[in-house]
C-alpha cells in the first residue's frame, strides 16, 4: 500500500535443498512481472569443497543423491563432494529437482552469497530492523542489498525470512572474533535510534488499518456491561 504497487518486482529466498524458496516462488511462477532469485551458499570461495552452490559452474552436475536425480556437487570421478557454508541449513551438496527444472526453463535465477556477505547481512538487518535472521536467510538479505540501491522507493522487494537467527548468534559472534575488520574497513553504519510509540500513538496507528494493538482491550459490543479486571473470571 505504501508503494502504491500491487506486486513485487523481485522475490528473493535462500536455497539449500530448496523447500522454503520453492514455496515462495510457486506463488509467482505465472507472474512474469516478478523476478525470482534463489541464493545459494557461496561459502569461503569458488573451489569445490569451499561452498555449496550447485548452479553457475560451481561443480554441480547431474547425479543421484538420496534417491533423487538432480544437480549434485561432485568431483571428476562422480563422487559426492564435501561442502561448506557458515549456515548449516545451506550446507548440502544437492538441490531439489524443481529448482533445476525452473533454472533450465529460465524462470528462476540463481546466485550466491559468501559467508562474509551473509554475516554482514545478518548484522545489517539486526541493526536496521531489529530482526535477527537465520544465517540461511541472511544469504537472501545479502542478495537484496545488491538490488535495492538500484530500485526506486515505489518498487517492492519480497524477501523470505525463513528462519530465526537466535539459533545463530553464537556462530555470528565466533565468526566476528575470527574475522576482525581489517584496517581501513568501516563498520556498518549505526541505525538512527527509534522512539518507542506511546500507547495512544499505537492505538491511533492501529485504528488506521483496523487492527487492535497488542495489549489493548477490544471494545465490548454495544449493550454489554463492562467489567473491571477484578470482576473478570479466571480462564
Amino acid at each position: 500500500n505504501q508503494a502504491r504497487r500491487d506486486y513485487a518486482v523481485l522475490a528473493v529466498a535462500c536455497v539449500g535443498v530448496g523447500s522454503n524458496s520453492i514455496g515462495l516462488f510457486s506463488a509467482f511462477l505465472d507472474d512474469r512481472r516478478v523476478r525470482l532469485v534463489g541464493v545459494e551458499a557461496g561459502g569461503s570461495g569458488p573451489r569445490l569443497g569451499d561452498h555449496a552452490a550447485r548452479f553457475g559452474g560451481g561443480g554441480g552436475d547431474l547425479g543421484v543423491l538420496h534417491g533423487t536425480r538432480t544437480l549434485v556437487l561432485q568431483d571428476a570421478e562422480g563422487q559426492v563432494a564435501t561442502t561448506h557454508s557458515v549456515s548449516a541449513g545451506l550446507d548440502y551438496p544437492a538441490v531439489g529437482p524443481e529448482h533445476v527444472y525452473y533454472h533450465d526453463q529460465g524462470r528462476i535465477e540463481y546466485t550466491r552469497a559468501s559467508d562474509a556477505e551473509a554475516v554482514e547481512a545478518f548484522h545489517l538487518l539486526a541493526e536496521t530492523e531489529g530482526i535477527l535472521p537465520a544465517l540461511e536467510t541472511a544469504h537472501a538479505v545479502a542478495e537484496v542489498t545488491r538490488h535495492a540501491p538500484k530500485l526506486s522507493d515505489n518498487h517492492v522487494i519480497l524477501v523470505n525470512l525463513s528462519g530465526r537467527g537466535d539459533k545463530d548468534v553464537e556462530s555470528v559472534i565466533a565468526w566476528d572474533e575470527e574475522h576482525p575488520a581489517r584496517d581501513g574497513e568501516e563498520d556498518l553504519p549505526s541505525p538512527s535510534p527509534r522512539r518507542r510509540l506511546t500507547r495512544a500513538e499505537q492505538e491511533a496507528r492501529a485504528a488506521e488499518v483496523g487492527e487492535v494493538p497488542h495489549g489493548a482491550r477490544t471494545p465490548a459490543p454495544e449493550g454489554t456491561p463492562e467489567t473491571t479486571p477484578e470482576e473478570e473470571e479466571p480462564s
